[in-house]
């Protein structure tokens, strides 16, 4: 009889059996999705090569195009792009520049193909390593195909094809040939296109004669050619050309020798612009804020902006009078001034005393202690915490941690109300609001009123501590004027191509409505006080309802003062550009001073013209924009109509 087997057991795989079985899977896995992948990028890169625009178009000749500037009546103010420098060819470009540029922009250049993968990887990488984007992955190449033939939208898909045209421009074209289309197009700062035109604008001579400092400084600029323009800040322009310098250094163009005997650059010194603009700070300004608005500035364009001519020039004469008279006995150089109106234009902007002695922009650029004048947000935010203008606070001996906050004067005056301690501007008081309400709700205020730099909310905020652009605080200024609507500034209203075409429109208007209308009436009245019997009492205007705030920072190093009337916020700096102490100079004194003298040639006295807290009826005619009115725009709209027909 034959025995029954046993039914055997089926066999586990073994360990190395599991781990080959699940290998062959993640090599199928990897092989399928690398060949979706690949399918995906071809038909990608299919669909935007046939939206590319021709690449033979990168050969035609980019002349520097005219870009004029005019006020808000038409009259043009500077016009910018008319120096452009001859064409070179790559031997003429010396070799110090060319060696320059491509240590800072784009280190291996003379070996990719278009796109630099390594640099791309290495951008990457120290990117998120500083949390923020510290150094780009775009090659000279990719540069050429944005600048030549692509817009300067900033999305995925104008990267790529950027990327397609790069490779494809490095197929037809060599190396010299590339990096010298790149050179005598790339746009260097204050309408000048090419190395040759830039060459000229800032050292006087032609390019193929500059020495390794200027080479150095010329490919600085690359990375930002407004902001580190010599021209608009020299310091920053010089620094980055000795970043510059240790690149070539690093990269072995030149030796630790040469690097420690170089001179510096000598830059050529620029007066006015070409037109009525004496110092033409502000059309720099609108020159910067050009190709963000229409893109790079290409071809001819006229640009109308709402800068009043008039006002412009009464602004810079009342400066220069009030500097040539106490200036000196105050041991104060600079100074600085911008008025905007209700609705956010800008009608005048002094940027500095001399535009021919230094082109820096101190409206916009310059950032400084506004001392007492950031006292505004302190008790706009009281206000809208429940804090009355009668409320009572002592003026006395205060410490918050260690710190103790001592007023200008030095002597403490006891019990006061809120609104008398605004007016006489005490130090104690305002740092007692701020400490009762919170200081985050003080930098609340501030930045709901167009504050954007970064506020350390730390005890001596109240008192100014954090440093802030004049133009940013005008603007705050301007916003309680406005009954507490968030005022931008705005310069430019239109722009339009050399056929009358208008390819940007912008109308001014106020923002968001940010405080309550008791919160501004209180600050209203807390303004209207500091001027009839308090620190600003040097800038009343018999007949006109003047409201107005001091400032002075600690040491006396800056002076300020904010006030508007008839629907106009002047702000007013004075100070010295190397932080040096002044004589004693306080905002009541040459800011209010410089304020009213300007202000009474604008608004004059006529007691028709009146603003104040108390009439309704004023302040509709006034605040007209509130109710859909387009008063000031519709009077420039006229004024380009006109200018079109001629």
């Amino acid at each position: 009889m034959t025995k029954l087997r046993k039914k055997s057991k089926s066999k586990k795989p073994s360990r190395k059996g599991r781990l080959s079985h699940i290998k062959r899977k993640l090599i199928k896995w990897f092989i399928t999705s690398a060949v979706v992948a690949i399918l995906f990028a071809s038909a990608a890169i299919y669909l935007i090569k046939q939206d590319l625009p021709n690449i033979a178009n990168i050969l035609d000749e980019n002349k520097a195009p005219v870009v004029t500037i005019k006020d808000s009546k038409g009259i043009v103010l500077a016009k910018y792009g008319d120096l452009h420098g001859t064409p070179l060819t790559y031997k003429q470009i010396p070799n110090n520049l060319i060696e320059a540029v491509v240590a800072t922009e784009d280190r291996r250049f003379f070996n990719h193909i278009g796109i630099d993968f390594l640099g791309l990887m290495r951008a990457i990488y120290v990117n998120q390593r500083a949390g923020k984007v510290v150094q780009g992955g775009s090659t000279l190449t990719q540069q050429l195909a944005k600048i030549s033939l692509l817009t300067p939208d900033r999305t995925i898909y104008r990267k790529l094809q950027e990327a397609i045209l790069a490779i494809e421009i490095e197929r037809k074209f060599s190396k010299q040939e590339i990096i010298t289309m790149y050179l005598n197009r790339v746009y260097l700062g204050r309408g000048n296109y090419g190395v040759d035109a830039a060459s000229k604008f800032y050292f006087g001579k032609n390019v193929h004669d500059i020495n390794l400092s200027e080479a150095a400084m010329l490919a600085g600029m690359l990375k930002s050619p407004n902001k580190l323009s010599p021209a608009n800040d020299k310091e920053a322009s010089m620094k980055r050309a000795k970043q510059v310098l240790y690149n070539m250094e690093d990269a072995g163009y030149i030796t630790i020798a040469e690097l420690q005997n170089i001179a510096p650059a000598r830059i050529m010194e620029r007066g006015e612009g070409r037109g009525a603009l004496h110092n033409p700070y502000f059309t720099d300004y609108v020159m910067e804020l050009l190709p963000d608005l229409v893109g790079p500035v290409e071809r001819n364009l006229t640009v109308y902006t709402t800068l009043d001519l008039d006002m412009q020039n009464k602004l810079e004469g009342s400066l220069s009078k009030v500097m040539a008279e106490q200036g000196a006995a105050r041991d104060v150089k600079q100074g600085a001034a911008v008025t905007i109106d209700s609705v956010g234009a800008i009608k005048a902007w002094v940027g500095g005393t001399s535009y021919r002695a230094s082109q820096f922009d101190r409206v916009y650029r310059a950032k400084r202690q506004p001392g007492s004048s950031f006292k505004l947000f302190v008790y706009l935010a009281g206000l809208e915490n429940g804090i009355k203008l009668t409320d009572h606070f002592v003026d006395h001996p205060i410490s918050v941690g260690k710190w103790r906050p001592r007023n200008f004067s030095r002597e403490y005056k006891g019990k006061m109300t809120m609104q008398e301690a605004f007016a006489q501007s005490i130090n104690t008081i305002a740092v007692q609001i701020s400490e009762k309400v919170g200081r985050q709700k003080v930098a609340d205020v501030a930045h709901a009123l167009g504050i954007t730099e970064e506020l350390q909310v730390l005890p001596s905020l109240a008192l100014g501590a954090s440093e802030v652009p004049l133009l940013q605080m005008t603007s705050a200024y301007a916003g309680v004027a406005s009954r507490g609507y968030k005022i931008t500034p705005i310069a430019i209203v239109q722009v339009l191509d050399s056929r009358n075409k208008v390819i940007y429109s912008a109308t001014p208007a106020a923002g968001p409505k940010v405080l309550t209308d008791a919160t501004v009436n209180g600050m209203w009245s807390m303004m209207r006080g500091s001027v009839l019997d308090g620190t600003s009492k040097g800038s009343a205007i018999n007949g006109v309802d003047v409201y107005g705030k001091t400032g002075t920072s600690q040491d006396h190093r800056d002076a300020w003062f904010f006030g508007f009337a008839n629907g106009l916020t002047t702000g007013v700096w004075l100070g010295n550009d190397d932080n040096t102490p002044m004589r004693r100079l306080t905002g009541g004194a040459m800011p209010a001073t410089l304020w009213k003298r300007y202000m009474m040639q604008v608004i004059g006295g006529s007691d028709e013209a009146n603003v104040s807290a108390s009439s309704p009826a004023k302040q509709s005619k006034l605040f007209g924009w509130l109710s859909g009115k387009k008063e000031k725009s519709d009077t420039i709209d006229q004024v380009i109509e006109k200018s079109k027909k001629r």
